[in-house]
């Protein structure tokens, strides 16, 4: 984002006590919410809503086909899937974080996104 301010954020996060609150409430919010189940729950709705909604929209402008619409949305499911197993390791990167830092904080959050959201071949 540009123009966001980040000195406040990165004063907070030099506090040993607020890096540990920050870095345990995003693993919380990790394993709350981007776990496969709750996302592909909250896709359910609108993709519903939009596949019937459609046919209608398809007929006056046919240069956009169901096959292509179902390939975005597959897309943007792959995504929505595979981001969240990234996200550690981008974190560590960007914070510096040793792997003792990222197993005390994530390492159980990790495996459970592994094992619910890598597609199973």
């Amino acid at each position: 984002m540009q123009g966001f301010r980040h000195e406040p954020m990165a004063a907070l996060l030099n506090v040993p006590e607020m890096k540990a609150r920050f870095l345990t409430r995003f693993a919380e919010i990790l394993d709350i919410s981007f776990r496969w189940p709750y996302v592909e729950k909250a896709f359910a709705p609108w993709e519903e809503t939009l596949e019937t909604l459609l046919p209608r929209h398809l007929s006056r402008w046919p240069h956009f086909t169901m096959k292509e619409w179902r390939q975005n949305v597959d897309a943007v499911k792959f995504y929505g899937r595979i981001r969240p197993t990234k996200i550690v390791s981008l974190l560590q990167k960007h914070m510096k974080l040793t792997d003792a830092e990222v197993e005390q904080y994530f390492g159980d959050v990790q495996r459970v996104l592994e094992e619910e959201n890598i597609f199973k071949n």
